[in-house]
């Protein structure tokens, strides 16, 4: 994919002649032009411009960005805008705003080459997070149609291209219509993937589907890059050269700089951090390898892209690569680009009528073809109508490569400032409505839309096994979880079928996956979790089975993954670890918070928010195993616990606490149904409890929180764990009292919130809170 050449530049003059001849970049500034502009003032200064357009761009596109979030707009719609705000379009109009903010050309060199400087990272980036197993193991559905929904639109653009060759003229000596119906048919895999990040849809499954085809049309693309700087040289030898030093690069990277990034991974200790040499290196690499593709003819950000994708994605080198780099390059290089764009947009240059229907006809045709061309192959492959749709919107989403081709064929003559500008806003426009037609179309996953049954704890009653979902983030994690598995008391009449979860932040890779690692082997920073579950469900006696999972997600929409899953599987409690235990993990537990809420609010099945405090197993003989105290408000999410109780308390190595509290005076809203159901649930526990010793039940009668909070504090047992509802029922209308531990109550619950502080037990207490299946989610 030929992205962008930087402007040539001979005596501070764009030279397209030495780009027509092929000719490498020539950057020969006099010295004397910029020693000049250096000593003119502070004001006047190059640094002092290129903080100045700094400073305007990022101004600028921050409030165009605020303007615009509410519409559901991706990101780079607004930092666009806003680049065509300070451009000729609007205020460049001005001639005092053009000599105050651009007063030679200068200061446009520097800024043009930082913002070249943030494409080539991008582009790096791009190849780093790219998934090359979607690429070298594409399911048949993602390499059907991924090649159709580019081959379809492709033959009708060049079919309608050659009918209104005469509308466009002679632009790009006739070179035009075959470079815009190759990147015209073509969906670039960043695009889509920035574009659905934005949109919070790279977790859906149709998201997952459109990310898989995307890349497969990129694939196309990189053919077409090899193809462009084979055909540009003028002479057959030349070309034949081009070929072959082109595939010596290639041969190059992988493999002899490949192994080297691979001894790095290697030589890195497992929990430390890749060391600050090898990471400079590589990205002094990235300027390398954009010099080597100038001098091989092609452009600046071709060989950083070939040195992205030699990097396995998810590893620990390109995770720190992602995170010292991604972030200052999108907020700070990047904007200096899109301002350059939005320079080279000028509305007031469309004047040639012909031009522009020419123009416009083509790429809605282009737009029809591609939305066409994706939903015949994706009914083909049995994808519902309304999913081969909704794909067919995203595969026409434009992006950032389609600008950095766009200023490439402008800068070496293929487009004139007119067709440029027709080209940017028509782009901007159709992306713009795909994506707000994205954000309606999109409704809940599709476990939620088909979800009639009633999930759970309690409807696990009646199914042969015990159904429950683990989720770790890391090694911590595991101990507690195996503990909640050994209390669930799986017997060889109703075993444990344990799906569990390993749950990994999307760093380092562009796509979101969902891994069965019992099919596959094993990575090497996952294997002491597996191995732990696995030694535990092989040394069960055939009471616990063991299937391992990975998902690979941003943490906004990880729940969606957690929860179809739950619901494929069928699950009866979904276990999920509270955040503010371990400070691991990006170093605040915001993203974890916000990732346990959203299971709390969308899961189809019951769930579980364990607080371990150090939760094992006491393998003391003479003495029970665990000591678990259970308190009963009444409600559903408690009635749900207790159910769960009746469960461990069948555990010969559980002693059990129940203490349910009453409310002394029934107020005038009191709901004798749900009483009636607290009641029922009580006896059942009852009746299994019978002539339990091991199981001790109690009431106690309270006015208010203060006095539940109380008895809790003077219960002296010596408890692993407290297992409690998240939401209150109805008849306890508790006055809340005010304390200084609800920092929690949306995740925890009020009376969750306080046995996870310090102020119970000196916070040596895990504490497991349960919500039952939410009704809404039910009814649905």
């Amino acid at each position: 994919m030929a992205h962008l050449n930087p402007t040539l530049y001979i005596d501070g003059a764009f030279d397209s002649d030495a780009v027509n001849a092929g000719r490498g970049l020539i950057l020969q500034h006099p010295s004397t032009k910029l020693l000049r502009a250096a000593h003119a003032g502070p004001l006047t200064a190059i640094y002092g411009a290129e903080i100045r357009a700094l400073f305007r761009v990022v101004f600028v596109t921050r409030i165009v960005d605020f303007a615009f979030k509410p519409l559901g707009q991706p990101k780079f719609i607004s930092d666009v805008i806003g680049g065509m705000i300070v451009g000729p379009s609007v205020l460049g109009r001005s001639k005092t705003f053009s000599q105050l903010m651009f007063p030679s050309d200068e200061k446009d060199f520097m800024v043009s080459v930082v913002s070249h400087l943030g494409i080539m990272y991008f582009i790096f980036l791009v190849g780093v997070k790219t998934d090359r197993n979607l690429l070298i193991k594409p399911s048949k559905s993602a390499l059907g149609i991924g090649f159709l929904c580019w081959l379809i639109p492709y033959v009708i653009i060049v079919f309608t291209g050659s009918l209104l060759h005469s509308f466009i003229g002679g632009l790009g000596n006739g070179h035009l219509l075959l470079f815009l119906s190759a990147s015209l048919s073509i969906t670039y895999f960043p695009s889509v993937g920035h574009a659905l990040e934005e949109l919070d849809l790279l977790t859906s499954e149709l998201g997952r589907i459109s990310m898989s085809c995307s890349i497969i049309n990129d694939a196309v693309g990189w053919c077409f890059m090899v193809l462009f700087i084979v055909l540009r040289q003028t002479s057959i030898l030349g070309s034949f050269r081009a070929f072959i030093l082109v595939m010596a690069f290639i041969v190059f990277t992988v493999y002899v700089v490949r192994p080297c990034i691979l001894w790095i991974i290697e030589k890195t200790p497992e929990g430390r951090p890749v060391k600050q040499v090898y990471i400079i290196a590589i990205l002094v690499g990235v300027l390398i390898y954009g010099l080597l593709s100038e001098m091989l003819g092609g452009a600046v950000t071709d060989g950083p892209l070939v040195l992205g994708l030699i990097i396995p994605e998810g590893s620990i080198i390109s995770a720190a690569l992602v995170e010292k780099t991604e972030s200052f390059n999108t907020n700070i290089l990047l904007p200096l680009f899109y301002m350059q764009y939005g320079l080279a947009t000028d509305v007031f240059k469309i004047q040639d009528f012909k031009l522009l229907i020419g123009l416009q006809a083509i790429l809605m045709v282009a737009y029809l073809s591609k939305f066409v061309g994706t939903i015949l192959p994706s009914l083909h492959f049995n994808l519902s109508f309304l999913d081969a749709n909704y794909l067919g919107l995203i595969m026409n989403i434009k992006g950032l490569p389609e600008m950095i081709i766009f200023i490439y064929w402008k800068r070496i003559g293929i487009l004139d400032d007119e067709a440029f500008t027709i080209l940017a806003l028509t782009h901007l426009i159709e992306t713009s409505i795909v994506a707000q037609f994205m954000r309606v179309l999109h409704k809940h996953p599709s476990y939620i839309r088909t979800n009639t049954t009633k999930s759970g704890i309690r409807s696990a009653k009646f199914s042969p096994d015990f159904r429950l979902l683990p989720c770790v983030h890391n090694e911590e994690n595991v101990q507690a979880m195996i503990s909640i598995l050994d209390i669930s008391n799986p017997t060889q009449e109703s075993p444990i079928n344990a799906f569990v979860l390993h749950l990994v932040e999307l760093v380092g890779r562009a796509a979101a996956l969902i891994i069965d690692q019992s099919a596959q082997m094993w990575e090497p920073n996952c294997d002491r979790i597996i191995s732990a579950f696995k030694n535990y469900a092989d040394n069960s006696d055939g009471r616990v089975f063991f299937h391992p999972f990975m998902v690979t997600a941003p943490y906004k929409t990880m729940h969606e993954d957690i929860c179809r899953i739950a619901h494929e599987k069928e699950i009866a409690l979904i276990i999920m670890p509270f955040h503010k235990h371990y400070p691991v993990l990006g170093g605040t537990g915001v993203g974890l918070s916000h990732l346990n809420r959203n299971v709390l609010a969308n899961a189809p099945s019951s769930v579980g928010i364990l607080v371990d405090r150090g939760f094992r197993r006491i393998g003391v003989r003479g003495y029970f195993s665990y000591s678990i105290l259970l308190t009963f408000l009444g409600g559903e999410d408690d009635r749900e616990a207790l159910i769960f109780g009746c469960r461990i308390s069948g555990h010969p190595g559980v002693r059990c606490t129940v203490i349910r509290f009453l409310p002394l005076l029934n107020y005038d809203g009191h709901n004798w149904k749900e009483t009636q159901l607290d009641d029922a649930t009580v006896l059942e526990y009852k009746s299994i409890s019978t002539n339990n010793e091991r199981v001790v039940y109690r009431e106690e009668a309270v006015e208010g929180l203060e006095q539940v909070f109380s008895v809790i504090r003077s219960l002296n047992g010596d408890y692993n764990l407290v297992v409690v509802g998240r939401r209150r029922g109805p008849n306890m209308n508790l006055q809340k009292c005010i304390v200084d531990w609800s920092d929690n109550e949306e995740e925890l619950g009020v009376v969750g919130d306080f046995l996870a502080s310090t102020d119970f037990a000196g916070s040596t207490v895990s504490v497991l809170v349960l919500q039952a299946c939410s009704s809404e989610i039910n009814r649905s």
